[in-house]
């Protein structure tokens, strides 16, 4: 299972950006694909969701995405807005970034997310296709921003 990852201490410049990039490339392909909108904050390493209609369908999404070996725990602000944490390093691998979005793509299309379309749910091809796309960009612009 890809664990949700909790830095025992401040995230160092370096750290930070590395995951900043990671979480960018979940939140992306997220966006695009699950029609979710993602939250991150590089301060405490969290990437995630609000779910709008509250702290049982969140457990529903928590649920689901555990199902597809991706850890997923639900968060509740100081008003009682539930939300979804999703796990993120710095050093997730490409296949990984894949894991995470497509276990939310999943759980989305079996109902859990915003409207999803119809035939984009009738058609996982399109989807991959696409998550391919996000991935392919992704490295683009990281080779842009490596030094050397």
């Amino acid at each position: 299972m890809l664990l949700i990852w909790e830095p025992e201490a401040p995230l160092d410049a370096v750290t930070r950006h590395a995951w900043g990039l990671v979480a960018q490339r979940i939140a992306t392909g997220l966006r695009e694909l699950a029609h979710l909108p993602v939250t991150a904050d590089d301060e405490q390493g969290i990437i995630a969701f609000p779910e709008p209609e509250g702290v049982a369908a969140g457990a529903e999404w928590v649920q689901a995405i555990r199902g597809e070996n991706v850890d997923a725990r639900l968060l509740l602000d100081g008003a009682g807005n539930a939300g979804v944490q999703l796990p993120c390093r710095p050093d997730f691998s490409d296949e990984e970034i894949r894991h995470v979005v497509l276990a939310c793509v999943k759980a989305a299309h079996i109902g859990l997310g915003p409207a999803v379309p119809v035939d984009a749910a009738a058609q996982p091809y399109t989807v991959l296709q696409a998550e391919r796309i996000v991935s392919e960009v992704a490295t683009r612009l990281r080779s842009l921003h490596t030094p050397g």
